[in-house]
């Protein structure tokens, strides 16, 4: 299980079965709730603001706010594989 601490720069997407979306700052639930919450009861107990739902929800997703320049390291090419790739395409 997640706690929120390990989440803490991220938001949370809760799709309700009503359609309703909301995002939420998961350092706005640290702040209310506590870092040592598990997202699993977060979800449990979540209430839909349209539909007063608890706890039904069709998609409930982590998303990571933030930092972009790190993740695009990954993405980063070398320049050798261009020139290798470009060779053997050639041959």
């Amino acid at each position: 299980m997640t706690l929120l601490r390990h989440i803490a720069s991220s938001h949370l997407s809760i799709t309700c079965i009503c359609g309703h979306t909301g995002l939420v700052a998961v350092s706005d639930l640290i702040t209310k709730h506590g870092a040592d919450l598990h997202i699993d009861t977060v979800e449990l107990n979540a209430v839909c603001k349209r539909c007063k739902t608890k706890g039904t929800f069709e998609r409930f997703q982590i998303i990571f706010v933030g930092q972009s320049h790190l993740a695009m390291k990954g993405s980063d090419t070398n320049k050798e594989n261009d020139q290798l790739e470009r060779s053997l395409e050639q041959n």
